[in-house]
């Protein structure tokens, strides 16, 4: 039936699909449940996910587009559950800026995203980075694909001091310094947090994002 559908009649159903799917996370967050059973609902296609303490489960195997899904969402998630500098150098205004380095598909869940939702009553708005010696200022910057050992600390030491909130994808990022790294472990999105790592850009992250995500690096709780 949704093939027949009118494009415009598609689009809206989309829409209502990414604002099920975020607010099921979000829910999710909010009231602490770690063992939740949510439905993310991504037109055309719908993903049983369970949230528990350290993961977010697939119920199949995990392909590429999900994978993007889920990990769009988390960095959505992350600007409402973490805290920026209320003055100088990090403070949001205006938009709410995450910037992209590298190319992946979790950019077009993004962009959906962005045009549908606020963080902290601020527009969203994506930032392509081409390369390391220009990266503009932003409040998150996600590292997408691989990046091997050097370049992870390349990327540490270049963001080093900068408020923004470093997510990656690639093994060993938290532990050289990202705030937070995805892995894939069987049919699972997971995530570490490097909360020393956050503490030490100035930003501050809520308990019930600690309590979901790995903890490498340092002790910090504020």
């Amino acid at each position: 039936m949704s093939s027949r559908l009118p494009n415009t009649n598609r689009l809206h159903a989309e829409a209502n699909a990414l604002k099920r799917e975020v607010s099921f996370f979000e829910a999710s967050l909010l009231r602490g449940l770690m063992r939740l059973l949510v439905t993310i609902a991504v037109c055309p296609l719908t993903n049983l996910v369970a949230l528990n303490a350290q993961e977010v489960i697939v119920q199949e195997v995990i392909d590429p587009d999900r994978e993007a899904t889920v990990k769009a969402v988390f960095l959505y998630s992350y600007g409402r559950y973490v805290t920026w500098p209320k003055t100088g150098p990090g403070k949001i205004e205006g938009d709410f800026v995450i910037g992209v380095l590298g190319h992946s598909v979790v950019t077009a869940k993004l962009k959906r995203i962005a045009k549908k939702r606020t963080i902290a009553g601020h527009p969203i708005r994506l930032e392509r980075v081409e390369s390391l010696e220009k990266i503009p200022p932003c409040h998150i910057l996600f590292v997408a694909g691989y990046a091997d050992e050097t370049r992870q600390r390349a990327i540490v030491d270049t963001t080093a001091g900068r408020p923004l909130l470093l997510v990656g994808e690639s093994h060993g990022f938290a532990e050289r310094g990202a705030a937070i790294n995805f892995y894939v472990s069987g049919n699972s999105v997971r995530f570490q947090i490097n909360a020393e790592a956050v503490h030490q850009r100035g930003l501050q992250i809520n308990a019930k994002l600690l309590n979901l995500g790995d903890r490498v690096g340092g002790p910090p709780e504020n």
